[in-house]
């Protein structure tokens, strides 16, 4: 397989009308299916694996779509800790998992790029699929290894908040077409129903539930069975088929993609040199910078307490900020190695800044100096 480098995507798709052949040549892969969401590329790729009650392990500080895929598909989520450095799979606690785990779904978080070599040394010994989870990080690299080309299987978004910022949907990526389930994955692939009508009313309702019960559960006031009920009612939204009318502006997204990951590093750096509080805990990363949003965290004493007045006075300057993730763990009543420490102590402590195109440096000034003001 030949492994492209990022700087080369704007050389060989001028002018093409096709996404899939435009991702094949781009990351190498010997197969590209395109779906109607990511998670719905999650969903199809587990349903191929075709065993299901086994276990899938994955980070519990993650997108809680993905363990909702998980759960759908048939299997059971296994939650693992992160790093506390970059926020992402920490591979130690893969040693514990349980004997009937068929794969490992693991994300590059915030466009944080996971040193994954550990990991797939790992699911070769144990012969477990790894899924690796580029929502976050498409045309991100590694060691000039462009990230997607690891796993087995590669999953991405098209949804207009990431990187391949277009009209929605993702892309199962396959890195080994030998896989004994490929036969059985076309066929997922193509059973995916249309997306329910009115998916993006209830996708919005579904936020709108949500947010005040997580709100409540960062206090202390539980609420974390409420929202495993609401993402459990609502697993239907999981797996869509590509609406093919998409295609074009998710092909123009692709092509744009190398402009859109230069101007998020160069934002990603003035938020590092601008913001210089002492108790802000900067990511921690070897290659590169962050892509999908510039992630702090509070550190020290009362740093949860802080992180909520941050945001809050944030929020109320013209700033955005979020909170994400909560720990998939304490939402989804399933199995994990132990408490998960490092996932609880980021959750209370995070707070997530835009990298998108709002993110002048004037307003990146601005979030230094609300920061300070809080913290000063």
């Amino acid at each position: 397989m030949q492994v492209q480098n990022v700087q080369d995507i704007s050389s060989f798709t001028p002018g093409t009308t096709n996404l899939k052949e435009s991702l094949k040549n781009w990351l190498g892969a010997e197969e590209v299916f395109l779906t109607g969401r990511g998670a719905s590329a999650i969903y199809a790729s587990l349903k191929a694996i075709g065993k299901p009650g086994a276990y899938v392990a994955v980070p519990s500080h993650i997108c809680p779509s993905v363990p909702s895929a998980i759960i759908h598909a048939g299997y059971q989520p296994w939650f693992a800790d992160i790093s506390t450095k970059d926020f992402n799979l920490n591979a130690s606690f893969l040693h514990s998992i349980p004997g009937n785990t068929v794969a490992i779904i693991a994300p590059h978080i915030y466009g944080h790029p996971l040193e994954i070599d550990e990991l797939v040394d790992f699911k070769n010994e144990r012969g477990i699929i790894l899924i690796e989870d580029i929502a976050h990080a498409a045309g991100e690299s590694l060691n000039d290894r462009l990230l997607g080309t690891f796993g087995d299987i590669a999953i991405m978004s098209f949804h207009p908040s990431k990187l391949m910022n277009g009209a929605g949907g993702g892309a199962v990526i396959v890195n080994n077409c030998n896989l004994p389930f490929m036969d059985d994955l076309k066929m997922e692939i193509e059973q995916l129903p249309k997306a329910p009508y009115g998916h993006s009313d209830r996708a919005d309702e579904i936020s709108n539930k949500v947010n005040p019960l997580l709100n409540n559960a960062r206090e202390g006031n539980n609420g974390e069975r409420k929202i495993e009920k609401v993402y459990l009612q609502n697993l239907d939204l999981i797996p869509q088929k590509v609406n093919q009318k998409d295609e074009v502006m998710n092909l123009e997204a692709f092509n744009e993609l190398n402009s859109v990951i230069n101007e998020r590093r160069e934002r990603a750096e003035n938020y590092e040199s601008y913001i210089g509080n002492g108790r802000i805990k900067h990511p921690e990363l070897e290659n590169g910078s962050p892509l999908f949003r510039y992630t702090l965290l509070i550190d020290g004493k009362n740093g949860s307490r802080l992180r909520r007045r941050i945001t809050s006075h944030l929020r109320a300057n013209g700033i955005h900020a979020s909170n994400l993730y909560y720990s998939a763990h304490q939402i989804f009543r399933w199995d994990s190695s132990k408490k998960l420490a490092n996932s609880i102590w980021v959750q209370d402590r995070v707070i997530n800044l835009w990298l998108d195109d709002i993110a002048d440096e004037e307003y990146i000034q601005k979030t230094a100096d609300l920061i300070d003001e809080v913290l000063d």
